[in-house]
């Protein structure tokens, strides 16, 4: 994480509580100890004049959803320099999106070391994630390229999708990236299900279908090579068998996950699911400290 004197900017009217990680910190609002997380973005993304009106676009849409897969967007607060074209606003942080406060684990950290979820935690993830993405597309959000650094595992087994609206701003991640989307074709449901399922492969197996260390090569490998399916559980190859196709239309509904799911793991998998993803998150999850004593209210 950049040293303090690296920000150079801070949101002003939050007092830091913990860090959570990098540019993530738990805050309090400064007059009524509200608690919030700040997500930090640097300057340089900021800064780009023809994505930044986009997305402020996106946030305002972000802002609408209301659905319990989706980490409650509150407000945007950026540094007042971005208000002049002219001047140039140099490094550090730039802005700062405010979330509700919610603890819970980067997905990404819990499939650290290529260790696969249980079967029944990973469909969990999917179903989560499925629902999130259909309550951001319903208000025209566009998450651009799903990736396991977006999702959030809490303490409940639950999965919440955050940063969404900052893949207008941001490098997609590549490894979860749909054949179309390398052929710069508009981004969509069927895109984002295949990012989905490529993290539902990760989860089941401890890596993503895809790596390879040249960029040219995970593109080829994206739109041309044959899905790794016999890696899979059986009953779950022709799920990911649809969600990896390469070309539109794919399928990975929450009624066909769930559907799949209790045929194969019993009527219960769901409940045992989240119960395996809390017990996984739980080692990884920062627990918040009490709120600190505040002077009563003039």
């Amino acid at each position: 994480m950049p040293r303090r004197s690296a920000w150079l900017w801070k949101a002003a009217g939050y007092d830091e509580v913990l860090r959570l990680g990098d540019a993530v910190v738990l805050v309090e609002e400064s007059v009524t100890g509200a608690r919030a997380v700040l997500r930090y973005v640097p300057m340089r993304v900021l800064a780009n004049r023809k994505r930044y009106p986009e997305l402020r676009t996106q946030l305002t849409r972000l802002a609408e959803v209301s659905d319990p897969r989706v980490l409650p967007f509150q407000d945007f607060v950026t540094d007042p320099r971005l208000a002049r074209p002219d001047l140039h606003v140099g490094t550090g942080y730039g802005g700062a999106l405010v979330y509700e406060a919610v603890a819970g684990a980067d997905l990404r950290r819990l499939l650290q070391r290529n260790t696969p979820l249980a079967p029944e935690a990973a469909l969990v993830v999917a179903k989560d994630a499925r629902l999130g993405l259909a309550a951001a597309h319903r208000h025209g959000v566009r998450p651009n390229v799903l990736a396991p650094h977006r999702m959030i595992a809490t303490d409940e087994g639950r999965i919440l999708l955050t940063g969404l609206a900052l893949g207008t701003i941001e490098e997609p991640d590549f490894l979860y990236r749909a054949p179309e989307l390398w052929r710069h074709e508009p981004d969509s449901m069927a895109a984002d299900c295949y990012s989905l399922g490529c993290v539902l492969f990760e989860c089941l197996t401890g890596r993503s279908p895809f790596r390879r260390s040249a960029l040219f090569s995970l593109m080829s490998a994206h739109t041309t090579a044959a899905r790794p399916l016999e890696v899979l559980p059986v009953p779950l190859r022709p799920l990911l068998a649809e969600a990896l196709a390469k070309e539109p239309p794919r399928d990975l509904s929450p009624t066909k996950i769930d559907a799949l799911a209790k045929a194969t793991y019993g009527p219960d998998w769901e409940s045992r699911g989240r119960r395996a993803l809390a017990e996984r998150a739980a080692p990884f999850i920062q627990p918040f400290p009490p709120p600190a004593p505040r002077p009563p209210m003039p």
